[in-house]
């Protein structure tokens, strides 16, 4: 498993995958730090090994040579795809937000959803604020995503 991950989002990632012992991509220190204190090896993008899995949690680099089993971890996937999505849905005024994850396909957030999970953000009006709503919904929709796609941490 290659695991493509940036900050606090990509740490949860990691926490919540560990157990596979993936390769990982960090993007940031706080997410090579993690991943170095876990016994992870940690790779620049372009230097990674294939991997026939790859996850990506708030990664940033654009994969064309997409493996067989290739998940995308993305907030708001339902309705604001692309950059920024937790800054469009406070543009929006939209109320409920999610983590989504969905299969990576050549077209950026575009393939089949494997698991949404969503919350009402109520008076939250920063991207903080509904980041820190959504973080506990990340290992809840990863470990379902696992599922949809066959891996499971049961030996």
């Amino acid at each position: 498993m290659l695991v493509m991950a940036g900050q606090v989002a990509g740490c949860i990632g990691l926490l919540t995958v560990k157990e596979f012992h993936p390769n990982v991509v960090p993007y940031d220190d706080i997410t090579r730090k993690l991943a170095v204190s876990l016994g992870l090896n940690c790779y620049n993008f372009t230097l990674a090994p294939k991997d026939d899995f790859l996850l990506c949690v708030h990664g940033r680099d654009i994969v064309k040579d997409i493996p067989e089993v290739a998940i995308n971890i993305h907030p708001c996937l339902y309705k604001f795809k692309g950059k920024d999505p937790v800054g469009q849905l406070l543009a929006s005024g939209e109320r409920m937000a999610s983590v989504g994850a969905h299969r990576m396909t050549s077209k950026i957030d575009e393939g089949e959803v494997l698991a949404e999970e969503f919350i009402d953000i109520g008076d939250s009006k920063t991207r903080t604020e509904v980041y820190n709503l959504l973080y506990p919904l990340y290992p809840i929709v990863i470990l379902k995503a696992l599922r949809r796609v066959g891996c499971s941490f049961r030996k």
